[in-house]
């Protein structure tokens, strides 16, 4: 795995006409890009070939949310030229905030989930069309249930209409600044899928008050969205994975939620 320096973003700054503004490498970044920060602008470089897709598939699905006002960063460049560094290349307006799986302290976590599902609510209503000629899109996300321990007679339900979701939600994507959402990252995971996906990861203690800010369901959809919260959890433990003090439910929590 490459890992490239200052002097390479400051090139692939130089080549697209965008300033310096002194590169240094992000202390959060996934599986999918190496991530820096250069004044006003982030400039991820792929590291891992095998999540090219996901790459791809933000260059459709970013311009079809920034042109609704969603609350993501807007995407200046995508460079696939692979002059300068062999990989795939995509510099962002940078967005202040870190991940909410870093924070330890919310100063109104209520008000903060129900913002969350407001935001959430904003990009399933009003992102009705994206140019995808190439099908770059990822298909939805599918949810096995026989493993689960669910009460009697509950069942996915998959008749509801797909709307444009995120489908990696989870607290490394979303960011924070001063106890608020600044933006939510990293789409390359999005397609046409039920909405239920994207309250995957939500804390089973704050589901309701993210719920009030999301809007009306139907009962279909909050049954699904149970259905996924179960499985992260069963998915939580059997891996040890951990997404910080807003992000995790206990299996009590979990539990108490379901016979709600």
């Amino acid at each position: 795995m490459p890992e490239f320096s200052s002097q390479i973003v400051d090139d692939l700054l130089a080549k697209h006409g965008l300033p310096s503004g002194m590169p240094f490498r992000s202390e959060f970044e996934g599986v999918v890009n190496e991530v820096w920060f250069a004044g006003e602008f982030v400039v991820r470089i792929n590291k891992n070939q095998n999540y090219e897709s996901d790459v791809w598939t933000e260059t459709v699905a970013v311009p079809a949310l920034t042109d609704q006002h969603i609350r993501t960063p807007d995407l200046v460049v995508f460079d696939s030229d692979m002059d300068i560094v062999p990989r795939l290349v995509t510099i962002y307006q940078r967005v202040p905030g870190i991940p909410l799986s870093q924070i330890t302290d919310l100063p109104n976590p209520d008000e903060f989930f129900r913002d969350l599902g407001r935001a959430i609510r904003s990009f399933h209503d009003r992102v009705t069309v994206v140019d995808d000629p190439q099908n770059l899109l990822d298909p939805a996300w599918t949810i096995e249930t026989n493993d689960l321990d669910m009460p009697p007679n509950w069942t996915f339900d998959t008749t509801e209409p797909y709307v444009f979701c995120h489908q990696d939600l989870h607290p490394d994507n979303i960011l924070v600044e001063d106890g608020k959402l600044t933006a939510i990252i990293d789409w390359g995971d999005a397609g046409w899928a039920n909405r239920s996906v994207d309250l995957r990861y939500i804390p089973a203690k704050f589901l309701s008050v993210t719920l009030e800010g999301y809007g009306p369901i139907s009962e279909l959809t909050r049954r699904n969205i149970l259905i996924h919260i179960l499985d992260q959890s069963r998915y939580a433990t059997e891996n040890q994975r951990s997404y910080g003090r807003y992000g995790d439910s206990t299996s009590q929590e979990v539990r108490s939620l379901i016979r709600t």
